[in-house]
């Protein structure tokens, strides 16, 4: 329900109720951390976003390249590109399939020409 409040229906205060609720009653639900995660960086909620992701490091099974993708834009979003890039590049290494490994390529080469931007 919260997935579908958060895409379909732009209700993010919803969707963060469903998605609260989802890890209530299962902790381990794995799409649950990813998709509650990309919501509270919507909200700018870094700080909660922040511990929704290294909460989910203690999970098995968790898609550790996902949750590497979105710490980077994190730090992205708070203008810090050197920690958003190394993140990136180990959301890279944790990465096992082509599609994953090309869209995060493409994420490490826009973040770089932002950082040679910046630096003229």
């Amino acid at each position: 329900m919260g997935r579908f409040y958060y895409e379909q229906l732009k209700d993010f205060d919803e969707a963060e109720f469903y998605f609260q609720n989802a890890l209530a009653s299962d902790l381990k639900h794995l799409e649950t951390f990813e998709w509650y995660t990309r919501l509270l960086i919507k909200k700018r909620n870094f700080s909660s976003a922040q511990k929704l992701i290294n909460q989910s490091y203690k999970i098995k099974g968790v898609n550790l390249s996902i949750m590497f993708q979105l710490k980077a834009l994190i730090f992205e979003y708070q203008k810090q590109y050197t920690q958003s890039l190394q993140l990136l590049k180990k959301a890279l290494e944790e990465s096992f399939n082509e599609e994953d490994s090309n869209f995060i390529k493409s994420e490490i080469t826009r973040v770089k020409k932002k950082i040679k931007k910046l630096e003229l």
